[in-house]
């Protein structure tokens, strides 16, 4: 038998939740990302405080610890643990408008409310499902993105807002950065590491199993001489997991040359995501895609090509190396080379980067989060 407390502190807490539900919208902006405090719900919040829009605004954010921002709270700021919280229920229902990079979770909101999805990414991978009636609009970045947005996520065109992604604003601000004491700016050329998830705690897009992270690395060995490899040429390599990633066949070493990021290390050093890609000079990747963004950077990009025919989730096009603008990889020599031709400066695919990148960003700036405000008459 459920205790009489327990009993009487869940009817006190729906009460509390659905009573919030008679509030009116207030100027409030409620944000809420994947990683937490992350991807383009910060940069665009980041925006807002910078141009000093919480003057005007309380800006919230749902996180699963607050107690890890507490450093970041500011005038009308304010961090609060999402799912089952007071806070949490009050400022859902009072928010004027909610911004979401992963909305899977929210299901209704007011008529006086506004939900906005600003994604994590252009679709490569089939991903169809039925977000339609999850959020009022969707961000993307290019007029060519609306059928393909549309038909797999099963949106009306007016649903799909050409304003920009958020998160590319930080493409165009470099700043130092340290990690775990290493100033990466000391190094000729910084390689940065990105392949996409294979295995999740809950499902398996493919069956390959690659400990080190790298496509074409197998064993400790050529692990260890990668290393050598980017210590002889004063490179530097990060390794930035992804964040659904199931980790626990993952293997690093403590290598001079190489090291292992997760979101985690990433929020222990202070920095965001595209904030590191700013100050990378290279993009390794297989199909992963935050390289359409690192396409405004110009920088070249090698992709790990032996994994492909792996993939079991697919590709929306049938041959997706058409759209991947740079080196193949498919083996430790291939992987070799594309390092040679970054250390010298060798770059044969600038018009093919150019080419994917006109067909995916049509602004090419730095004021995508300054469209959106305005957009939306913040």
């Amino acid at each position: 038998m459920i205790p009489i407390r327990t009993v009487f502190i869940r009817l006190i807490k729906k009460i509390i939740k659905y009573s919030f539900k008679l509030l009116p919208a207030k100027n409030t902006l409620v944000f809420e990302s994947e990683g937490d405090y992350s991807d383009n719900c910060y940069a665009f919040y980041k925006y807002l405080v910078d141009n000093n829009y919480n003057q005007k605004y309380k800006l919230v954010w749902f996180v699963t610890d607050p107690s890890l921002y507490s450093k970041h709270v500011t005038k009308n700021v304010a961090f609060v643990k999402k799912f089952g919280s007071v806070g949490f229920y009050y400022y859902l229902n009072t928010a004027k408008y909610i911004f979401f990079t992963h909305p899977y979770w929210l299901t209704s909101w007011k008529k006086t409310q506004t939900v906005i999805n600003f994604w994590h990414g252009v679709i490569l991978k089939h991903m169809k499902s039925d977000q339609h009636m999850l959020y009022n609009y969707l961000v993307i970045s290019s007029d060519n993105l609306i059928d393909v947005f549309c038909e797999n996520f099963l949106l009306k065109n007016n649903q799909c807002l050409v304003l920009g992604t958020p998160r590319l604003d930080l493409l165009f601000s470099k700043k130092n950065i340290v990690i775990n004491g290493i100033d990466i700016c000391n190094y000729k050329k910084v390689f940065l590491c990105m392949p996409t998830f294979k295995k999740t705690k809950n499902w398996i897009d493919s069956y390959e199993d690659n400990c080190f992270y790298i496509n074409t690395i197998n064993s400790l060995e050529s692990l260890k001489a990668l290393n050598s490899k980017l210590k002889d040429n004063n490179c530097f390599m990060i390794v930035k997991i992804h964040h659904l990633q199931l980790m626990d066949s993952i293997k690093s070493d403590n290598l001079s040359n190489i090291v292992y990021l997760t979101d985690d290390d990433l929020l222990n050093n202070g920095i965001q995501l595209y904030e590191l890609l700013a100050c990378s000079d290279a993009l390794l990747t297989d199909f992963s895609s935050v390289y359409f963004d690192y396409l405004l950077l110009n920088n070249q990009i090698g992709f790990f090509a032996n994994s492909i025919k792996e993939y079991s989730r697919g590709f929306l096009v049938d041959n997706p190396q058409e759209y991947m603008p740079g080196q193949k990889i498919y083996n430790n020599l291939d992987l070799y080379s594309f390092i040679d031709n970054v250390v010298n400066n060798n770059d044969n695919y600038s018009i093919e980067r150019k080419r994917v990148l006109d067909s995916v960003d049509q602004f090419q700036d730095s004021m995508n989060c300054e469209r959106i405000a305005k957009y939306f008459g913040l």
